[in-house]
Parts: C-alpha cells; structure tokens; sequence
C-alpha cells in the first residue's frame, strides 16, 4: 500500500510540472536556449499535428546536457494533452561533436599547408627573378622569366585556396582572370602596345590536382598569345573563354586578334618548349586539344572534370 501511494506522489508530482515550466532548461542543437514554441509537445498541441525527431538538449542537475530527438502527437480525446516518445541521442551528438572538432583540426593544418607551400613558391619566384638581373643572354633571361612564371602559376593556385578555405576545388574563373591580368603586366606593361583582356566564362570549379596542371597549361598558352601575337608595337586583344559543356565536361579557350600562325606550322610537331608543355599537360589532363585559325587564332581545350560543386549537387 505504502508503494501504491508513493507512485501516486510521484505521478502527482510529475504531471503537475507543465511543458512550459521554468524548471525545464532545454537548449536547442547550437546551443541557444529553446523557446516554449519550439518544443515538440508545444508544436503538437498548438498545431494539433505530429512533430517528429525534435533535438533537445535537456539540462540535468549536474550540469550535464542529455541530447533527447522527440517526438510528440496531439491525444484526440479530452482532457487530454500530448503523447511523447523520445530517444537518447546524447553519445550521437558527442561523437558527432568529436568529428567536427577533428575536422577543423584538419582544415586549419592544411590552411597552413597550402600557405606554406604557396609563400615557399613565391620564394623560388623570387630568387629566379633575382638570377634574371644577373643574365645579360636575352634567351637565358627569357627562359628564367618563363619559368619564373610557371612558378608564380602554381602559388596563386596554393594562394586562392588558402584563401577561400575551400581545400576541395579552386573558382577557376577567378583564378584564370587573375593569371592573365599577372601575366599581362609581366609581357606588356606599356601602353605603347596595349593588349586589352576579353574575358568570357562560366562559373567553373575544378580540384588541386586538374587545376595546377590547367593553370600551367593556360600560362603556356597567354604567354605565346602575348609574346608572338603581339611583339612590339603591335595592339589588340586577348580573348579567354571558359565553357561547361554537357557531361560536366569544360572547355577553354585563348585566342588572340594579333599576328596569325605561318601557314606551316604543325601544332603536333611543334618544337615550341611552350607548346610541348601544352602538349603535356593536356595528356595529364586526358583532354584534347584543337587549333582554330581565322580573325581570332584560338587554341582550345576541353576535359572532364573530376570532382566539381556542380557535379556533387547533380
């Protein structure tokens, strides 16, 4: 008898504590404290429906957060409030906590990673600008300016993930506009012979390890539109065309208005070190690439991607 009467106490006790009482401290996934409204047994009667898989996080005497995922359904009779059911999520929630805190471990070591790699490029850069100063050969000190800025090509690729701090894929629209503008500046800074950049692309994404080589590539070919397109006094125009193509395959495209190819030149035979580059990286690639004489002398080249934004959320 006396259990009997200790259960009533206790079930006396606990209806009388209501849903909206003070004594509840709930907290919602992010921490925040959670309104009344918010609770699934508030959701339920206000709204007269089933409220599933509602995370709470309930504060216990000592401190401790129990992480709870309930579930509440409206009781069609009266007198009557809601029926809850509700699951224990509290090791779930812990070891998904322990996942996202190992993950920004992992970005921000390679966030320095990728700094360190491009600061130690623009270092070599440096230096081989330095030796250029010390070249009086005009062909040597053209092949350490090539060369330095194939380096410079890899950094901005190292630079523009550290600072974006998306480690996955480089906005390689962005990437290229800055490349040509580097490399403009670089070949014709005067205004004598000005070359106007036309830039036309797509919103493009592509990983570290297509990018590096299509960034290499793209400098070969800026470079030779620059500075056999437009040797000096000559003006016009450099023309970059980014296009996603159907198959989440993309192609690129440069293409000059000035001094046109000699009607001999084999593209496949080229003893070009410039072109045999190209060559190569678009192998590394598994793309193609095609010449387009005309007003406009276009060199193209389409691949497919690998792992792109576009190609996650198709």
């Amino acid at each position: 008898m006396r259990c009997v009467e200790s259960s009533r106490i206790c079930a006396t006790e606990h209806t009388q504590r209501y849903y909206n009482s003070s004594e509840w401290k709930i907290q919602r996934p992010d921490g925040s404290s959670m309104p009344v409204c918010e609770y699934a047994a508030a959701l339920a009667m206000t709204e007269q429906r089933v409220v599933r898989d509602v995370e709470m996080g309930v504060e216990k005497p000592d401190g401790d957060i129990c992480w709870l995922s309930v579930t509440a359904s409206p009781i069609p009779l009266e007198d009557y409030g809601v029926a809850i059911a509700y699951v224990d999520i509290t090791k779930r929630k812990q070891a998904q906590d322990r996942l996202k805190a190992s993950l920004r471990e992992k970005e921000v070591l390679l966030a320095e990673i990728h700094h360190r790699v491009k600061n130690n490029l623009y270092v070599v850069s440096s230096l081989l600008e330095l030796q250029m100063d010390w070249v009086n050969d005009p062909h040597a000190k053209a092949a350490l300016e090539d060369s330095c800025n194939r380096v410079s090509s890899m950094a901005l690729a190292h630079e523009n993930l550290y600072r974006t701090h998306d480690f996955a894929e480089i906005d390689f629209g962005e990437y290229v506009q800055q490349l040509a503008a580097d490399l403009l500046a670089t070949y014709k800074p005067g205004s004598s012979h000005m070359v106007r950049l036309n830039f036309d692309g797509d919103s493009i994404f592509l990983s570290l390890d297509q990018a590096i080589p299509c960034g290499l590539l793209l400098n070969e070919l800026i470079t030779n539109a620059l500075k056999h397109g437009f040797p000096d006094g000559f003006s016009g125009h450099l023309y970059i065309r980014m296009t996603q193509l159907a198959d989440h395959k993309v192609e690129i495209a440069v293409g000059n208005d000035g001094n046109r190819l000699p009607p001999d030149f084999d593209l496949q035979h080229s003893s070009s070190m410039g072109l045999r580059l190209v060559m190569m990286f678009v192998e590394q690639l598994m793309g193609k690439l095609e010449l387009e004489r005309g007003d406009i002398t276009w060199f193209k080249v389409d691949f497919r991607q690998k792992y792109t934004k576009i190609s996650q959320s198709g």
